[in-house]
């Protein structure tokens, strides 16, 4: 007998309470069952299921999160297995110590469940507060054990004959199963029983029929032959209905998307809602079985297709990768073409240092080597020739002169810190004002006030330098000039130094004009190397002389490798003169 605390038990005319259980507390007692062995169960309002002894109770518990729900009914099948309706926690199956439930997750749509019988076919039937539920055990046992998802059911309510759906609850047994194998429920409207053996499946599958589709609110025909969405909508309803008269609203649904989702059960609901859906080929098929659990597995489908944007075609896909790929091939060459650009120029940049030291090596060894052997030479002579010491002291004393200068010169030409167009115009034109004074010539400068810093290359600076010292050398030598004027023009791209004199000029030299406008000179002048020098360099000479009124020699530089048009060198005035406005002009003599 179950108490409100703890149980009692009568033996002829003893009468005993057992009040004591493992952790000391006692819930009331709802339900109670006997198993095939004489085992006495007992389910409670916390959930709890009692192994009933004399001396004491012992209480299992599920560990879910529905382990409190009150157990309102007990039944204890052939093989042991204890089933537990509980209020409003579905169906719990106690078997080999552990706990299995099915609720309306798995497809049983009640939550109280009073009352719980077996057929001797094998199925429960479930007295709940929406009628009587026949469920076969087979396939409770498949779902709990996670063989199947779900489990079908045979629901019978007023259109059978119940005086009303809710069956009777609160404490146990409050249902029976007679010798003859009819099955009594207790009503809150009175007893009903139920003949298993005669309840044979009459009625035939219902037919299925999708009514509507609609896409955001608006409705879609579906008798189109042809069923296309275009891109960018947010909800799918689909409506659908079951037409049989013995169901009525209690055919149950199960409905699916191809390509999309599984089954759902949908039990009785009759929609569908689906949100946005990637651009593809659906096909939406749903089927329902009546009142007696009869399914139609054919059911009912619409094809449809949803369209994407453009972006999301495959050719546009192609067109995007292949120019992604297309953007990583040209990103990877412009990154090599720049590493072999880098290559180059250090590979350049080694080159003009090894030009350089070619050079310097040259120069040492032309230069301070001729002049260290004549002052060898000199020495030995003076050794040997005491009377003429005097001679070759002084001998000695100008090649050491010479031979200073031309270190200068070499250590000049190397230094980085000249690189400029103002540090070659500090030299040559001191170099030239020294040369000129010990010539007695006299030297005029026209020169801007500030020279600019641009970068000019060892090479140039030293090439340029040896044809100014040519043009100053021929200038002495043959010019019988008495005055030499030195000018710089400027340009964006390129400078031109200029050298003037008003000595005899060149009337008794050969000249000739080239194709592209440069004054050749005839070799054996003196002057031929001018226009190798300059060409080495990227520039180009140009010499202007009439008989008696002088010489004129343009040497110009570009700094930059560009087909720009320059200042003109033959003509009478210049052009384009950058920083025109204040130029130094001085005079020495």
């Amino acid at each position: 007998m179950g108490l409100k605390a703890g149980l009692a038990w009568w033996a002829g005319n003893d009468r005993q309470i057992v009040n004591t259980t493992t952790n000391g507390v006692l819930p009331a007692m709802r339900a109670l069952a006997e198993a095939p062995d004489g085992t006495i169960w007992a389910g409670a309002d916390d959930g709890s299921i009692f192994r009933c002894a004399q001396e004491k109770l012992e209480a299992f518990r599920a560990t879910d999160e529905l382990a409190g729900q009150p157990v309102y009914s007990l039944y204890i099948d052939g093989s042991g297995t204890i089933w537990a309706g509980t209020f409003r926690g579905g169906l719990v199956r106690f078997a080999g110590g552990k706990f299995s439930r099915i609720t309306a997750k798995q497809g049983l749509p009640v939550g109280i469940i009073s009352q719980i019988l077996e057929d001797k076919q094998g199925r429960l039937w479930l007295g709940t507060h929406q009628g009587i539920y026949c469920v076969a055990k087979q396939a409770l046992n498949a779902c709990m054990d996670g063989r199947a998802a779900s489990v079908d059911y045979i629901a019978y309510d007023r259109h059978d004959g119940l005086p009303a759906l809710e069956c009777s609850d609160g404490y146990q047994p409050a249902s029976w199963r007679g010798p003859d194998g009819k099955l009594w429920f207790t009503t809150v409207r009175g007893v009903v029983w139920v003949n298993p053996d005669e309840l044979i499946a009459k009625s035939s599958p219902p037919r299925v029929l999708v009514e509507e589709l609609s896409v955001d609110g608006q409705s879609v025909p579906l008798r189109a032959k042809q069923i296309v969405i275009p891109p960018g909508h947010q909800q799918y309803d689909f409506r659908f209905a079951a037409i049989s008269f013995d169901a009525g609203d209690r055919a149950r649904f199960r409905y699916r998307l191809d390509g999309y989702s599984g089954w759902v059960d949908a039990d009785t609901l009759r929609t569908a809602h689906f949100g946005p859906l990637p651009p593809r080929d659906y096909r939406f098929q749903v089927i329902a079985c009546n009142n007696e659990g009869i399914w139609n597995n054919v059911g009912a489908t619409v094809k449809f297709t949803v369209k994407p944007y453009f972006y999301q075609t495959t050719w546009f896909l192609i067109l995007a990768a292949a120019s992604v790929i297309g953007g990583v091939a040209l990103g990877v060459r412009r990154m090599a073409l720049l590493k072999y650009r880098r290559k180059l120029a250090q590979m350049e940049k080694e080159h003009a240092i090894e030009r350089d030291r070619a050079r310097i090596a040259k120069d040492i060894h032309d230069d301070v080597g001729a002049g260290l052997t004549q002052i060898t030479l000199l020495t030995e002579l003076a050794r040997r020739n005491p009377e003429q010491t005097a001679a070759n002291l002084e001998r000695i004393t100008q090649s050491a002169r010479n031979l200073t200068k031309a270190m200068d010169e070499i250590v000049w030409a190397v230094d980085p810190q000249h690189d400029t167009v103002a540090g070659l115009m500090d030299y040559i034109s001191a170099y030239a004002e020294d040369y000129l004074r010990v010539a007695e010539v006299r030297c005029r400068m026209d020169l801007p006030v500030e020279l600019p810093t641009t970068h000019v290359s060892a090479e140039v600076r030293y090439n340029l330098f040896l044809a100014l010292k040519e043009v100053l050398n021929n200038i002495v030598k043959h010019a019988q000039a008495t005055e030499v004027r030195l000018g710089l023009q400027l340009e964006t791209d390129a400078f031109t130094l200029i050298v003037e004199d008003n000595g005899r000029g060149l009337s008794e030299v050969k000249t000739g004009e080239a194709p592209n406008g440069v004054t050749r000179i005839a070799s054996g002048s003196g002057l031929g190397n001018l226009e190798k020098r300059l060409t080495a360099i990227g520039g180009r000479c140009e010499i202007h002389s009439e008989p008696g009124r002088g010489t004129r020699v343009a040497l110009t530089v570009f700094l930059k490798n560009t087909a720009s048009p320059v200042l003109a060198i033959g003509s009478n005035e210049p052009k384009n003169y950058i920083a025109q406005t204040g130029r130094v002009s001085r005079s020495t003599g």
